[in-house]
């Protein structure tokens, strides 16, 4: 569960698990013990990480890169997203057709690109970048990455690329063989990975940054999902 710092509302008010539960003996040890370490109360929480700021970007891997299209808005054949999600599933059957560069833009440009980059601070004061991006971020870190296996996208050759997200637009990463076979993506037309910056979530969270980047992972597999099935 996720208690707000600022209540005094107790798990055992609400009858939610508590680590003193019996109902916590049916956890596995490792689960209990991830859970236990991610809450405000945990002992050490407050501890700082010295220093600036992580960069709120990585280095792009490469020079390389390609410019994907911006959507100008909703195609009129789409659904609405009531019926965007209420249709919504997981899908394992691929198809032989390529990706077509517009719908792959279309569906960055409303899940990942950075929409705006501004100063904030944290609670103790220090400045670091916040991130706005369609899809929410713990503490508006934006920490997760993109890298994008294509096997079949029109105009893009079969490689790794990682998303930018400021120039929307696909870096080469890696040859296609670089990391070896991607088993799960041995018929899809592209593979994605996410990958996150640990460093900066720990730099403003340093007692659950883990706990936040799934989290937002969860937020931005969602989001993809909805908005693949808009896309078509």
């Amino acid at each position: 569960y996720w208690r707000d710092w600022s209540s005094d509302v107790c798990s055992s008010d609400l009858r939610m698990l508590d680590d003193r539960d019996e109902a916590a003996g049916d956890w596995a040890f490792h689960d209990r013990l991830f859970r236990a370490r991610w809450r405000w109360d945990t002992p050490g929480r407050d501890r700082v990480v010295d220093g600036a700021a992580p960069p709120p970007f990585r280095e792009p891997p490469s020079d390389v890169r390609i410019s994907l299209p911006v959507p100008t808005g909703p195609a009129s054949a789409e659904p609405t997203l009531w019926e965007a999600t209420e249709e919504r599933r997981t899908r394992r059957e691929w198809s032989e057709e390529p990706v077509g560069q517009q719908a792959l833009g279309a569906l960055l440009w409303r899940t990942l690109r950075v929409v705006a980059e501004a100063p904030a601070t944290d609670v103790d004061g220090r400045p670091y970048r916040a991130v706005t991006r369609p899809v929410p971020s713990g503490g508006a870190l934006g920490s997760l990455d993109l890298w994008l296996h294509t096997r079949r996208v029109e105009g893009v050759e079969p490689a790794w690329w990682w998303y930018d997200p400021v120039d929307h637009a696909l870096v080469r990463a890696a040859d296609s063989t670089a990391v070896g076979a991607v088993s799960s993506a041995d018929h899809s037309p592209v593979f994605a990975v996410l990958t996150a910056r640990h460093a900066r979530g720990a730099w403003k969270y340093p007692a659950w940054a883990q706990a936040l980047e799934l989290r937002d992972a969860g937020v931005i597999y969602y989001a993809v999902q909805v908005t693949a099935g808009e896309i078509g």
